[in-house]
């Protein structure tokens, strides 16, 4: 991978996706995350990352947030279950 391509991580707010983005960062690849709700990102990551609101839920997301980027990265639990996530 060059160090230029850009890399859109879906799930990048927290657990593995964080990790990767954070370490893909530190290796100089630019990162952007993909986030529902861009406040709630924006207060966890701070200002290190651009935050692209979308859902990966919705049609129109992935172009918008990832444009030409030919890298992308998806770590996200996709369930029917209810989130037991606090926050």
């Amino acid at each position: 991978m060059s160090v230029n391509q850009l890399v859109v991580v879906i799930g990048g707010t927290r657990g593995t996706g964080l990790l990767i983005a954070q370490r893909l960062q530190r290796q100089g690849v630019p990162v952007r995350i993909l986030a529902r709700n861009p406040e709630r990102a924006r207060a966890r990551l701070g200002p290190t990352f651009p935050i692209i609101a979308g859902d990966i839920t919705q049609p129109d997301t992935i172009p918008r947030a990832a444009g030409v980027c030919p890298l992308r990265m998806t770590s996200m639990r996709l369930s029917r279950e209810p989130s037991y996530d606090t926050e």
